[in-house]
């Protein structure tokens, strides 16, 4: 079983290997013990950047953002994901660390049962500290009665992420006007697919 959970790890985390540097297999040992949520590829939550840092040129000051982003954390896109991993570990002899493991994934599977796809806790605060870094960092484009324009696409997830965001811009400032919307005629710029794909 340990072998199974290592190669779901490995594969799990190509990507994220594959654009850092070229390591060697310690160093990738190294780095996956000092940050094992690595290990959660594109499934893992949106580090929180440590410093960010104001891109205005000396003379010049900030007069507008336009912040195009992506959902918050979700839960896995359909509830198979958990059930057949649940199979795989269910019927089998397993160690005391693989019956731990087994116990953990029943207990994501109890708490993710019917929300597939839908916005976790933890992406409504990724976007919540979004807006309030955006907020602290440029705070002259939030003073006032200012003006807001916030569309998102007609995936539930994405609506919930923008409203997070926008309720703390709210909280940050409750004089912001800010417009929402949610639409199909939106979504062929939000999120355009090009008919030559």
């Amino acid at each position: 079983m340990k072998k199974l959970l290592l190669l779901l790890i490995t594969i799990s985390s190509v990507s994220t290997l594959a654009q850092s540097v070229k390591t060697t297999k310690e160093e990738h040992i190294a780095l996956f013990r000092n940050n094992p949520q690595l290990a959660g590829s594109v499934y893992r939550a949106y580090p929180t950047p440590e410093k960010t840092e104001l891109m205005v040129p000396e003379g010049y000051v900030p007069t507008y953002i336009s912040h195009y982003g992506r959902h918050g954390s979700r839960w896995l896109t359909e509830d198979s994901r958990y059930q057949n991993l649940i199979r795989v570990f269910e019927n089998n002899m397993l160690s005391d660390e693989g019956q731990k493991v087994y116990e953990l994934i029943l207990k994501a599977w109890d708490d993710a049962r019917l929300r597939s796809g839908e916005l976790a806790a933890v992406g409504e605060r990724q976007h919540k500290a979004i807006a309030n870094r955006m907020f602290s960092n440029y705070p002259t484009l939030f003073s006032g009665e200012r003006t807001i324009k916030a569309e998102s696409s007609i995936v539930r997830r994405c609506m919930m992420s923008m409203m997070a965001f926008c309720e703390s811009l709210k909280e940050n400032n409750p004089n912001l006007s800010i417009s929402r919307s949610a639409n199909q005629r939106g979504m062929e710029y939000i999120n355009f697919e090009s008919p030559r794909l």
